[in-house]
């Protein structure tokens, strides 16, 4: 309802249409090919770094994995060890 009111509005003041707006020129497409080609790389070289850091918390987690299995491990040859000495 309000946009039609502010249609009428516009239509009794006379307000022109705004004008199409300008093609780009070779410049500017040259500009947005530009612009592209880095977002594309940026947008790549974060991936990258994001499948590192997500690589590195594997390699930290199956690392504390580990640790914890040989925990126990290792109590129980302090134990032996306690008990033979």
């Amino acid at each position: 309802m309000l946009f039609d009111m502010m249609k009428e509005v516009e239509q009794k003041a006379g307000a022109a249409a705004p004008p199409e707006p300008a093609k780009l020129t070779a410049s500017d497409r040259e500009v947005v090919e530009l612009f592209v080609a880095r977002l594309r790389r940026q947008i790549a070289a974060e991936a990258a770094q994001a499948a590192e850091v997500a690589e590195a918390a594997e390699r930290a987690e199956a690392a504390a994995e580990a640790g914890k299995a040989a925990e126990p491990a290792e109590a129980a040859t302090a134990a032996a060890d306690e008990q033979a000495g």
